[in-house]
């Protein structure tokens, strides 16, 4: 059964050749919702399995794998189609290598003044520094990269086609200047990421999103943060993703039924 099967057609006019044609009309759903979904005694809670495909948890919950886009009707999350379904723990492993495929190299910065005491340089700042698709190299290590992205706020950049390792400095290590191939920018590498597992936000000891203060004048002191990872925001969003809500075995075919009478107009 296709989901956008109970849809009915409706004329379109694509262009201005003023020809209609017949194409499903996929959005009559958002009105079917604010007439037909407002009973909350009318749903219950599923957890999606690691893996579990839509007919799959169909079949599970009604007896036959044909009632599974109602789940796509009753969850705001799954309004987009099977994108917003959770990914299986080998799908999630994919996505995560490509959608996060690289290096991530952040700078501490530090402001310059002169002997007026005027800011002449905020050294080791991505402000300003860099272009979005030059090659970097490392002075020390020789590993290259192509720039991706820059993020001013966490004074970090993002680098992809990574070859070799670069070198990070930390508290007390050798750090090495990371240079532009085309800008001749450069700044003294201070922690190096695989970007799968680099800073997504900070947070405080409450568990609130916050800026760090080594970044942003005025953020909380940074040995009172914790930072959650691009991996563990992916993983958190992916978990939401996977606790349904699910129209009651017992109601499921009215619903069906006044569904499809809805859309069609016959109600």
């Amino acid at each position: 059964m296709s989901f956008f099967k109970p849809f009915p057609y409706t004329k379109y006019e694509f262009g201005t050749d003023s020809v209609k044609t017949n194409i499903k009309d996929i959005f009559r759903y958002i009105h079917v919702r604010e007439n037909i979904i407002d009973d909350a005694n009318g749903y219950k809670y599923y957890q999606i399995h690691d893996g579990e495909r839509p007919d799959v948890v169909s079949y599970k919950l009604y007896g036959t794998p044909d009632y599974y886009w109602t789940f796509f009707i009753v969850n705001d999350t799954l309004h987009g189609g099977l994108s917003g379904w959770p990914l299986s723990s080998q799908e999630f492993e994919k996505y995560m290598d490509e959608e996060y495929a690289g290096v991530v190299i952040s700078a501490l910065p530090t402001i310059q003044r002169n002997s007026d005491q005027l800011i002449t340089n905020y050294l080791d700042s991505v402000a300003g520094r860099f272009t979005i698709g030059e090659t970097i190299t490392g002075s020390l290590s020789g590993a290259t990269g192509k720039i991706v992205a820059k993020n001013s706020r966490y004074n970090h950049i993002t680098l992809e086609n990574v070859t070799g390792s670069f070198k990070p400095g930390g508290a007390t290590g050798d750090p090495e200047n990371v240079q532009g191939e085309t800008s001749l920018d450069f700044i003294s590498s201070w922690q190096v990421f695989q970007r799968k597992i680099a800073p997504k936000y900070y947070t405080d000891a409450n568990g609130l999103i916050t800026d760090n203060s080594l970044f942003i004048p005025g953020g909380a002191e940074n040995n009172t943060l914790t930072y959650v990872s691009n991996r563990e925001w992916e993983t958190e969003l992916n978990d939401k993703r996977s606790a349904i809500r699910a129209i009651r075995p017992e109601l499921i075919q009215d619903f069906a039924l006044k569904f499809k009478r809805l859309l069609n107009g016959s109600v």
